[in-house]
Formats: C-alpha cells, structure tokens, sequence
C-alpha cells in the first residue's frame, strides 16, 4: 500500500544521494516527480549516461511483484533553455514523451 510506496520512494532517494556527486541538487517536484540538477555536464552523451546510471540505481523489486522504475526527461542548458521556467518545461515535455512510450528510459530534448 502507501507505505510501502513512499518507503520505496525515500529508499530510492538514498540511493541517488549515496550514487551521485555530492553538489548535485535531488528534489521533489510533485508527488512521485523528483528533479536532478546536475552542473558541469556538458555532452548529451555524459547527460544520457548519467541518466541511464539513475535508472540503474532506481529499479527495485518489491513486495507482490511490483517494481520500481524511473521515467526521465532531460535537458542541456544552454540549448534547451536559459531560464528555469524553460529548462523545466522542456523537461518536463521530454519526460511526458517517455511515459508515453512506456516509461523506464529517459529522453533528451534536443532543439
């Protein structure tokens, strides 16, 4: 039920906080959406990994054959934005995209 949700929610947060760099920003933004604010990353190719290793790090079984996954939309800055509102929108529309498709993967915007 919810408890086992929300444990697994926080169980998933401590894992991405012991499994990315300590400067980078892990929120909540709405129910079962956290943001990832990671600086320095600069190549699509270093975002995509990146995102894959959280993927990895947030896929569990648990109780009654539910599992956790992710659904992740990322973005560059500059190129996908240069304002807050814009990054998060366009993230926004990218992780929308991968639900749509099934979810458990992570598409990046690209202009």
């Amino acid at each position: 039920g919810k408890e086992v949700g929300d444990k697994a929610l926080h169980d998933a947060i401590d894992r991405l906080h012991n499994g990315l760099r300590s400067d980078d920003i892990i929120g909540r933004t709405d129910g079962d959406e956290f943001m990832i604010c990671l600086y320095g990353i600069d190549a699509p190719a270093d975002l995509l990994h990146i995102a894959n290793h959280v993927l990895k790090m947030i896929q569990i079984d648990l109780p009654a054959n539910f599992s956790l996954t992710a659904s992740i939309g990322a973005v560059l800055s500059p190129d996908g934005g240069n304002s807050y509102a814009e990054l998060y929108k366009n993230a926004s529309d990218m992780l929308a995209e991968v639900k749509k498709s099934g979810g458990n993967d992570c598409f990046l915007y690209v202009p």
